[in-house]
């Protein structure tokens, strides 16, 4: 549990608002599947339990991610509102409509695979700057 909780800690993970079911997910996989580790064979059990919650952590991005677009979806075929003044219902509508179509279009871009990708990125903290000026040692600026 301690290792979940803190590798959801790094940077590339603190961002999002599932977390704790990241953590949950995360913790839930490395029971799940301790017992396949040979000890035999490999001598590191951290770094096994490690990539399996690594690993889910990414599974439960990439459903939540669905979630949400099902849910953009949803709200982009949606019919006008019963409320009492349709006027208001109408605009809302139509305001709904336009920023789901517009988030929409967002993760269609965003999935669009760059130079080797697949189209599924994490966040890593790093502007396209820092990442293009990186020469060695760490892409963070430092006070010389």
């Amino acid at each position: 549990m301690k290792m979940a909780e803190r590798l959801s800690h790094t940077q590339r993970f603190r961002g999002y608002p599932y977390r704790d079911e990241m953590v949950n997910n995360g913790v839930l996989a490395a029971v799940k599947y301790a017992h396949k580790f040979n000890g035999d064979k490999f001598d590191n059990g951290f770094a096994y339990v490690t990539q399996i919650i690594f690993s889910h952590f990414v599974i439960t991005i990439k459903n939540e991610k669905k979630k949400y677009e099902t849910n953009l979806k949803l709200i982009q075929q949606a019919e006008v509102g019963v409320m009492g003044n349709e006027e208001f219902a109408q605009m809302s509508d139509a305001h709904a409509r336009s920023i789901a179509d517009q988030k929409l279009n967002d993760m269609e871009v965003a999935k669009t695979p760059s130079k080797g990708g697949r189209g599924f990125g994490l966040k890593t903290g790093y502007t396209k700057e820092e990442r293009e000026n990186y020469k060695g040692g760490t892409p963070l600026k430092r006070d010389e």
